[in-house]
């Protein structure tokens, strides 16, 4: 339950991340091609990218901690790790023993979703209003017109569906 609805808070952040991203990266770009227009030393081709790449390093303040983790692959060993301990015979113990784990674990996976529904309703709710903030930020005067292509990414993902609160 909670690993769906992470995956797709780390869909919509993620485009929202890529779309910042790309949008730097072209302002950048735009610049570092001005400035080697008046360059005519390869020394002075090392030093416009180099302040290019600083530049880009601090308007995308991306370091190695900031990866993420790809939410597909995160499921995929999720779900290994959960098939390695649901099908692991224990000390050759008999079937009906095995059964009655399986069971006992579908009721308290049962019981859990039951539990944890009514938070990850609340987190979702919580993260549509923070994605609210966000956007109303981004799309507020004087970017309003740079970042609508953001917002009609964002119906891709179906974000606008899940908005009801």
């Amino acid at each position: 339950m909670f690993t769906v609805s992470f995956a797709r808070m780390s869909q919509i952040l993620s485009i929202v991340r890529s779309y910042i991203s790309n949008s730097i990266v072209l302002r950048r770009r735009t610049s570092l091609f001005l400035e080697m227009d008046d360059v005519d030393d390869l020394d002075g081709i090392i030093e416009a990218h180099s302040r290019y790449l600083g530049q880009l390093e601090e308007d995308l303040f991306l370091n190695e901690e900031s990866t993420m983790v790809d939410p597909i692959e995160a499921r995929k060993r999720f779900n290994e790790q959960q098939k390695t301990l649901a099908n692991k015979d224990f000390y050759d113990t008999k079937f009906f023993e095995q059964e009655e784990e399986r069971i006992r674990l579908e009721e308290l996976q049962q019981h859990l979703e039951e539990y944890y529904q009514p938070k990850v309703k609340t987190l979702n709710s919580k993260f549509v209003l923070l994605i609210r903030d966000i956007l109303d930020i981004l799309t507020a005067p004087p970017r309003k017109l740079h970042y609508v292509e953001l917002a009609l990414r964002l119906d891709f993902t179906g974000f606008y569906q899940h908005c009801e609160i």
